[in-house]
């Protein structure tokens, strides 16, 4: 039972950073979700349209702040490719030239689209939010020297204190543009609390070093990142912009509401692939015979895990969104029954996309995510005219499907993971793999 001596020590190892990240992912959604709640409350369909449509304008182009480089960032700065002051130095005047230049092409954008004056101004704060992106560079540093406790007391401490400010807004019974300018101020506030924290265990950020050479290097590296980002973007935030375009800004409220509770479950692969993974990249070295079988095991317990909450979630959606934001938002409760399948394919990305960046294939993760934009708004194109809201629902069901799995048959190297998620996806082989190596597993731990 090598697998399961390989996770078991993979586990023991990253417990404590792991633990941290999990806590922190858990504790900032449930509270955004409850706070979620309220305010969605207090605006109604409309006005929650509104902002969603706002926040998803912005999101439409944030790959140009992000420029696929956090994960390359950790990586160099684990391998110690260039100095830590040289690399988030360069890593940092490149993401603020993005920020400049996302600022610049949302006022641009705003400028061509014909919506109200009160949107535009939304958008307008919103993008001048993105500013402050910038600093997240410190999240790097701190996961590359397993020091997650920092970065979450930094996520923990601003969501709390806008969260507060959010309830004195609906207290105070503020207009719609406060909503705006307290995520402006939630960026800013997250920003300065990771400069503290760098400040205490390093040097001041003042110290860092702009370098051409590392800033091509880095992008260079980020390239098929950069693009892969900027097609998830478009395909995760497409519908709501799409939405409001076809029908207005009460159904963007309301499968606004229906992403929220669908999302809400999202912590749960990344937790299972940060307690995993290590050991896969482990066995992947040192054991490849038994390779597969730990990717098998790793989509066995994706899978399994969303089915177990798509089941409930699709069957209790009516009395979930009425329980939960009111009766509002009933139409939101449809969106909810198809939009909740949609994580099966999401839970299985992202341990596709983790095993992508450990084989270098990252050309494979724009590959796919592009491919899945397009369908995406295709398939809106077609469908919200006729089926509304739902209709949307459906399209990310199917684009889904298509870059988490269906994809993976597209390409010769990626072939393999196909057939193993394939087999994933058969729920009573699935259960039957998992309870025979648990057994064994319990069964060795008995004979020590």
């Amino acid at each position: 039972m090598k697998i399961i001596s390989n996770l078991s020590n993979s586990v023991r190892k990253n417990t404590a950073n792991t633990s941290w990240a999990i806590t922190e992912k858990v504790f900032r959604m449930v509270l955004t979700f409850i706070i979620g709640i309220y305010v969605a409350r207090y605006l109604g369909p409309y006005k929650l349209g509104i902002l969603s449509y706002a926040l998803s304008f912005v999101a439409l182009f944030k790959f140009v702040t992000d420029l696929g480089l956090d994960r390359i960032i950790v990586r160099s700065l684990v391998t110690k490719d260039d100095d830590d002051r040289i690399l988030l130095g360069s890593a940092f005047m490149m993401k603020c030239v993005g920020a400049l230049i996302l600022v610049c092409l949302v006022f641009f954008a705003v400028s061509c689209i014909s919506v109200e004056a009160e949107v535009k101004w939304l958008i307008t704060i919103i993008a001048a939010g993105m500013l402050f992106d910038p600093f997240l560079v410190i999240v790097s540093y701190f996961q590359s020297k397993v020091q997650i406790r920092y970065v979450t007391f930094s996520y923990s401490i601003s969501i709390i204190i806008t969260a507060a400010l959010k309830l004195i807004l609906i207290l105070m019974q503020a207009e719609l543009i406060w909503f705006a300018i307290v995520v402006v101020f939630e960026q800013a506030l997250l920003g300065f609390i990771l400069i503290i924290f760098y400040f205490k265990k390093r040097f001041p950020i003042f110290y860092w070093k702009f370098d051409s050479g590392t800033a091509k290097r880095l992008l260079l590296s980020s390239w098929p990142l950069l693009l892969s980002s900027m097609s998830i973007m478009l395909y995760m935030r497409i519908d709501q912009v799409m939405i409001k375009a076809i029908i207005g800004n009460e159904g963007v409220g309301n499968y606004a509401v229906a992403v929220k509770i669908s999302e809400l479950w999202y912590f749960i692969p990344i937790a299972i692939n940060q307690s995993l993974f290590p050991a896969l990249l482990v066995t992947r070295a040192q054991d490849p015979i038994n390779f597969k079988k730990y990717l098998q095991y790793l989509y066995d317990l994706m899978i399994l895990a969303a089915v177990i909450i798509a089941i409930p979630v699709s069957f209790l959606s009516y009395p979930l969104i009425h329980i939960l934001f009111g009766s509002y938002y009933a139409d939101a409760a449809g969106v909810l029954n198809i939009h909740i399948w949609s994580s099966i394919f999401v839970f299985v990305g992202v341990a596709t996309n983790s095993l992508f960046l450990a084989e270098n294939l990252q050309i494979f993760t724009f590959y796919r995510t592009f491919l899945g934009c397009i369908v995406n708004i295709v398939l809106n194109f077609i469908f919200i005219p006729f089926a509304g809201i739902n209709g949307a629902a459906m399209a990310t069901l199917i684009s889904q499907s298509i870059v988490g799995y269906f994809s993976l048959l597209l390409f010769k190297k990626t072939r393999y993971v196909f057939w193993i998620v394939t087999q994933s996806l058969n729920i009573f082989l699935l259960i039957n793999r998992l309870i025979f190596i648990f057994s064994k597993h319990k069964v060795s731990q008995y004979s020590k």
